[in-house]
Formats: C-alpha cells, sequence, structure tokens
C-alpha cells in the first residue's frame, strides 16, 4: 500500500505518516490537510506500482554489479585514458582492448537490466520475474 501511495504522488511524513496497530495491520494518518485517495485509487496503482519498485531494484541491481568491477574513479580514469588514445592515433593495442573489453561488459550488463525490466512490465505477476538469473560474469 505504501508503493502504491508513493506510486500516486504522495509522500510519507508530508502528507500522511504510517504506523503499526497492535495487531500488526497498517495504518494510514493523513496529515496537513492532505485529501486521502479513494480505495479504488489505491487498489488500482498497486500493480504499477509493484512493477515500478521491482525496476529499481533491477537498476540498482545493474548500477551495484558495474560498481563493484569498475568504480567510478576507474571509469573515469578510463575515459579521460581512450581520449588520450584516440588523440595519439594508439587504438588498436592491448591497452585499448582492454578498455573495450570492460565497456562491452558494461553494455552487456546494462543490456540484461532491460530486458529484466521490460519483463517485470509486462508481467501479470511481478513478483514472478527472477531478477537475480542470467547476469552477466
Amino acid at each position: 500500500m505504501m508503493e502504491a501511495l508513493r506510486y500516486l504522488g504522495y509522500q510519507l511524513d508530508a502528507d500522511f505518516v504510517a504506523s503499526l496497530s497492535d495487531d500488526g495491520s497498517l495504518q494510514i494518518t493523513w496529515v496537513n490537510g492532505t485529501p486521502p485517495p479513494d480505495m479504488g485509487q489505491v487498489q488500482s496503482a498497486i500493480p504499477a506500482a509493484e512493477k515500478a519498485a521491482k525496476t529499481s531494484k533491477i537498476k540498482a541491481g545493474a548500477r551495484a554489479r558495474i560498481l563493484a568491477r569498475l568504480p567510478e574513479w576507474k571509469q573515469a580514469n578510463m575515459t579521460a585514458r581512450a581520449v588520450e588514445l584516440v588523440a595519439l592515433g594508439q587504438t588498436s593495442g592491448a591497452e585499448w582492448a582492454a578498455m573495450q573489453t570492460a565497456w562491452d561488459w558494461i553494455k552487456a550488463v546494462r543490456a540484461h537490466s532491460d530486458v529484466l525490466e521490460l519483463a517485470v512490465l509486462a508481467a501479470d505477476d511481478p513478483a514472478s520475474v527472477d531478477i537475480e538469473l542470467g547476469w552477466p560474469e
């Protein structure tokens, strides 16, 4: 329900506060005069909110994988070195090939992320899409 409310544009603490009641159920209290949505709006937003949350997880996973292998500082250094090599006309050596291999791997991770995101968007049940399978090594 929280994801659906965020998907509808409501902000936690600015528009509503959430707490758990004694029986463990979620309690929503609307603040600052924010009119609450009707339950039909919330229910209809749940599938889209679940898909948005899952695609966010996919994007975060792709980013984490890329940064684990090639942190931003390393990517920046490789970009600067590639510019130098191009300026020197040295785009056929081992150093260039190693940078190209790294870039090809990044593109493969990004492409796999895109495939998973499309699978989530096409799925009737986004939870059925396993987002941990098939990532490039």
